[in-house]
């Protein structure tokens, strides 16, 4: 599903060229990292859960069997 406004999407483009490659790279790693803090919240709402166990429930989240 797509539903950006195709100025906008350009847009977005046009500003991610600009960025250079390092500032990409720590946008990638920003975002990786928040959605691995989500994925530990869902997991750890659930019930209380060792360290360990998160780790590996986490990685499959992240990564399939």
């Amino acid at each position: 599903m797509n539903d950006t406004e195709p100025k906008i999407e350009q847009k977005v483009k046009e500003l991610m060229r600009k960025k250079t490659s390092e500032d990409r790279l720590k946008m990638g790693c920003s975002m990786f990292s928040f959605s691995k803090t989500i994925i530990q919240s869902s997991l750890q709402g659930t019930k209380n859960i060792h360290p360990s166990e998160l780790k590996k429930k986490l990685f499959l989240r992240l990564y399939g069997k």
